[in-house]
């Protein structure tokens, strides 16, 4: 097993730099280099099991700490790009895109693939956007299927990132993943949600950190004073670490609990925009 990626990684790195190492040609690369040598033909499930508690050393693993992936095991990397045979246990994934090119194919089981496109209609700041998200035909991708995969970097030269979920029909799914490490023009990654927001969930804030841990805190010693904590945080704080923030919230509190939050919040929010509009009514008498 541990040939076969080294040969296809070599034949992807032999391809790319005939491209000039261009990276708005990777993903394309890739797809054809795995149509030719394809990995569900050469590599069982069972093989990327025995190889990755095998008595032969790893190479090194650079996925190890990521989410991405259940377990996520490197098999070939080299300086520019790096391949992964991915694992997935849950169901489905939330609607996201990559801060990286490169293309997928599906090693075992069967997933449901959809796309999405995303029109921007008002930046929050670099980490938030709200806009429409539109959702492409679902499709039914079988064992061996290859979709490309691009970055924002690809968005000017081959029409748009891309933005998709996958729902994952067998336990396990697994898929091969050849990819770059980042895309070399430097943006956030988004993760998406209906009807329109884009968020990098992965903004650096670690004051968020601490605080969501403060949530979880009380929730598990004080469950009734939650929503008074929460809500006090919330209209305190700015927007995209409220909507980060209550995300947290709803992740760790009932359905019910979730619904009175929200409720509340929102009963803030309309009593702010009626106070601010008052306010506004009144400096311009």
């Amino acid at each position: 097993m541990a040939s076969f990626f080294d040969d296809l990684g070599r034949e992807v790195e032999r391809e790319w730099i005939r491209s000039n190492v261009r990276e708005v040609d990777f993903s394309k690369i890739c797809a054809d280099v795995l149509a030719r040598r394809p990995p569900s033909e050469e590599v069982s499930l069972d093989d990327v099991i025995a190889q990755g508690l095998g008595p032969e050393r790893l190479v090194r693993q650079l996925n190890a700490d990521s989410e991405f992936g259940q377990p996520a095991i490197t098999v070939f990397a080299n300086e520019q790009f790096l391949i992964s045979v991915l694992f997935w246990l849950e169901g489905t994934t939330n609607i996201h895109e990559h801060a990286f090119s490169g293309a997928f194919h599906v090693l075992h089981g069967q997933s449901l693939n959809t796309t999405f496109s995303f029109e921007e209609q008002r930046a929050v700041n670099e980490h938030l956007k709200l806009g429409i998200l539109r959702e492409n035909s679902p499709e039914l991708l079988h064992r061996g299927a290859i979709r490309e995969i691009r970055s924002e970097g690809g968005l000017v030269h081959s029409g748009g990132a891309t933005i998709h979920s996958l729902f994952h029909l067998a336990h396990p799914s697994a898929t091969v993943l050849v990819r770059t490490y980042r895309a070399s023009v430097a943006r956030p990654q988004y993760t998406y949600w209906r009807p329109g927001i884009a968020c990098n969930i992965d903004c650096d804030r670690k004051e968020l950190k601490t605080e969501g841990t403060m949530m979880s805190l009380v929730y598990r010693t004080s469950p009734e004073r939650f929503p008074e904590f929460v809500h006090g945080w919330l209209v305190n704080t700015d927007f995209t670490s409220g909507f980060l923030g209550l995300l947290r919230c709803l992740s760790i509190a009932s359905p019910e609990e979730g619904d009175e939050l929200l409720a509340r919040v929102d009963r803030t929010m309309r009593s702010s925009r009626a106070t601010r509009a008052r306010l506004f009514a009144a400096n311009r008498s």
